[in-house]
């Protein structure tokens, strides 16, 4: 079986183009709102009189964004802030979102504070969006000022990031964009509780080398994406499909007559009736219905 981990190899370098016709209508389903923290940990110190900090993040593809969205800053500031001069500025994308004052002058201890901001419906982004946060965090009156005051500090703490309204759309093959397609859900849940694995990598329960090389292969190229970890991508059997891919998308490397006895969507198996030996398949399967929830799995077998 020497032509399917040709195939997964071309695939993993992405030089494969879509395979199959398109997954459904483009009418919205499901909304709601998931939330991306800015950083990772429970808080972040910006110190200086000009203290900066940029931090990107990113969003998924495969959902449409709708008006409602905020970005929520937590933070605390040193109580030794002039209030009339220092100043805290950020900004998303080049724009900016809000530029405030970060103490009153009555703090006597650092109080923690938030502050939510609206963001029009362009301002968030597909894919890498970039957050600046940009101060002036001043301590004395006197013209010589220590630029590296360590009284001056801004802390940003846990809850800052946004809150993001989505829209589902119905998916549609995108060999092109994997392994971020498979993966991206998982951006929807960063911080959460895992129950599931965001990718399942399935095959045979006798699988030679060569599915074992083809799945070793795709979890190297997931394990790329840094918001995968360990509990994300999960190696299980073929038999178990109808339980994973009620929860994840994944990958399927098996022989023609495994698939046949696997009990697996009657499209995973047409289009290799007609394989002579030798040859291999590819492809791309849209999963369930747009208003229940979509999955993508690709298959990679041969005759």
């Amino acid at each position: 079986m020497k032509a399917p981990i040709i195939l997964i190899t071309a695939l993993l370098a992405v030089v494969s183009s879509a395979a199959g016709a398109n997954g459904g209508s483009a009418t919205d389903t499901t909304t709601g709102k998931f939330f991306v923290p800015l950083f990772a940990g429970d808080t972040t110190r910006l110190e200086g009189v000009l203290a900066s900090r940029e931090f990107t993040f990113r969003l998924p593809e495969h959902v449409r964004y709708l008006p409602g969205s905020q970005f929520k800053l937590v933070f605390r500031a040193s109580p030794l802030l002039l209030p009339d001069v220092s100043t805290m500025t950020v900004s998303l994308n080049g724009r900016q979102l809000t530029s405030m004052r970060p103490v009153s002058g009555r703090e006597k201890q650092p109080e923690k504070q938030t502050v939510a901001v609206d963001l029009d419906n362009e301002t968030l982004q597909p894919g890498w969006n970039k957050l600046s946060v940009r101060c002036l965090l001043v301590t004395t009156a006197t013209p010589c000022r220590d630029v590296d005051n360590p009284a001056s500090w801004v802390e940003l703490a846990d809850g800052t990031g946004f809150d993001v309204s989505f829209a589902d759309q119905a998916l549609f093959p995108e060999l092109q964009r994997f392994p971020d397609a498979l993966g991206e859900p998982q951006l929807m849940r960063l911080g959460a509780q895992k129950t599931e694995p965001a990718v399942s990598l399935l095959l045979a329960d006798n699988a030679g080398d060569t599915a074992w090389r083809g799945v070793v292969v795709a979890a190297a190229r997931l394990g790329q994406l840094l918001y995968l970890d360990d509990e994300d991508v999960r190696v299980s059997s073929v038999k178990d499909f109808a339980a994973k891919s009620a929860h994840s998308n994944g990958v399927i490397v098996a022989k023609r007559e495994d698939l046949a006895t696997a009990d697996l969507p009657v499209e995973f198996g047409l289009p290799l009736r007609g394989l002579k030996n030798g040859e291999g398949f590819l492809g791309e399967f849209i999963t369930g219905e747009p208003a229940r929830g979509q999955r993508r799995w690709i298959v990679v077998s041969g005759a």
